[in-house]
């Protein structure tokens, strides 16, 4: 049977897969908030949408698949990643590691990214409000944004410190990740969304925009990768093939359900019980097939990465600190443009996945902030 590994690279090695796939995903976050820019009723720190509201919601449906599942993949790899740097570093340096690396972009997306990004949008949209409201503004539109997602892994990794700090980890016997893994990780999911969802759903707004809804499933893709590491465990591409066509018709699924337990009012959509109840196991289902088929998608396919891939790829984490900037500042430039949000949201598109590579490139390069990102 032919298997694709999953191994956690040497401690002085680049795993070639690894840059590709961070690369590829960040790009894809890239458009994806230029869409929200132009096309799809998300909020975003600057707005030009198109004149249509049947539109805007046949556009949400698409983008709505890649904004819950599309991050997925690095979640596990976060976990493969914790399991080498924690056995390498021991638990005092892998926290304060993690709290470096992690915590300290949080804080910086927190008190000055998201402010100024809001400040640009909206002077950008004809808005007169002094950046000091934005910046001292800590409710309001003051939110951690993208960045929730760096948030969640630092939360993660120090959950994994602490639990190994006390539990030796179990020995790496080998053999192929096997349905139970996926079966135990689905359900532990569903168990911890029927708690937190009965507070915060996909829909739900709340203070700072922390997405606590997709916390459980992303938890348990961050385990998966833990679990990958610790025990050696490799992925048979058969189960991979069919993770892929349970994803595509979980998909499927996963958008009926929000269409049907959506219920829409002049204060918003809510998912409704029922939603609930059918999007949670769907979710569940989708994200760890979806992860799976594409981790071994990029393994499989895994050479070495070119001098361009390379710099993007060390430029990626800076890149995405820095995207929600860089986006804003290329929306404005476009805004006199005579041209249909949807031809802009080309535009923006194009220009800005390069560019976000180029000044994250930058930004990681400035002393101190080379040790951070």
């Amino acid at each position: 049977m032919t298997v694709s590994e999953l191994p956690v690279a040497p401690a002085d090695t680049r795993a070639a897969w690894v840059d590709r796939l961070r690369v590829v995903v960040i790009a894809g976050v890239v458009v994806v908030h230029v869409g929200t820019a132009y096309l799809v009723p998300i909020g975003w720190y600057y707005e030009e949408r198109v004149d249509s509201d049947l539109l805007e919601r046949v556009l949400f449906l698409l983008v709505a698949p890649l904004a819950n599942f599309g991050l997925g993949p690095l979640f596990v790899v976060g976990g493969m990643m914790a399991v080498r740097s924690f056995a390498r570093r021991g638990p005092a340096s892998f926290v304060r590691g993690r709290l470096l690396r992690l915590g300290v972009p949080v804080l910086v997306v927190f008190l000055l990214i998201d402010p100024v990004a809001d400040f640009w949008g909206a002077g950008a949209e004809g808005g007169d409000r002094p950046l000091a409201a934005f910046l001292s503004d800590f409710r309001g539109d003051r939110d951690i944004g993208v960045f929730w997602f760096v948030l969640a892994l630092l939360a993660f990794n120090l959950g994994y410190a602490a639990w190994r700090a006390r539990r030796s980890p179990p020995p790496a016997t080998g053999g192929e990740l096997g349905l139970g893994v996926l079966g135990a990780l689905a359900l532990a999911i569903v168990a911890v969304d029927a708690v937190v969802w009965l507070r915060w759903d996909y829909l739900t707004e709340h203070l700072w925009n922390l997405r606590w809804a997709q916390w459980p499933q992303s938890g348990a893709l961050f385990v998966l990768g833990v679990v990958l590491a610790e025990r050696r465990l490799v992925v048979a591409h058969a189960l991979a093939r069919g993770c892929g066509l349970v994803a595509a018709g979980g998909t499927v699924a996963f958008l009926g359900a929000l269409v049907l337990g959506t219920e829409v009012s002049g204060d918003g959509a809510d998912l409704t019980l029922a939603g609930n109840v059918a999007v949670a196991p769907i979710s569940a289902v989708v994200a760890l097939a979806f992860s799976v088929w594409v981790l071994d998608l990029f393994r499989r396919h895994d050479r070495p990465v070119g001098p361009v891939a390379a710099l993007a790829a060390r430029a990626s984490y800076a890149a995405y600190l820095v995207h929600p900037l860089v986006l804003v500042a290329i929306s404005a430039a476009a805004r006199p443009l005579p041209w249909s949000p949807a031809a802009k949201f080309v535009l923006v598109a194009v220009a800005a996945v390069p560019t976000v590579f180029v000044v994250g490139h930058l930004v990681a390069r400035l002393p101190g902030v080379r040790r951070v990102l």
